[in-house]
């Protein structure tokens, strides 16, 4: 677990600018989510939001833990 937890901080602090836009995005995308949950007008919304959300964690997933080191 501690090996997991280093590459990924040694991952992270190598994070430019586009990388830590795209984990704001995921960020407010997850939070933006959870309030459609309480709210009819945001439901037709909700699964393109969903979308995307998955498409950023998975690029953050990817390039964290999988993408080789430079």
């Amino acid at each position: 677990m501690q090996e997991v937890i280093k590459k990924a901080n040694k991952s992270i602090s190598k994070f430019d600018i586009m990388d830590w836009s795209i984990f704001k995005t995921c960020m407010i995308l997850f939070g933006t989510i959870i309030g459609c949950t309480f709210s009819e007008e945001c439901n037709r919304f909700r699964q393109i939001i969903f979308i995307i959300w998955i498409v950023c964690f998975h690029y953050l997933m990817f390039k964290i833990y999988l993408a080789p080191d430079k």
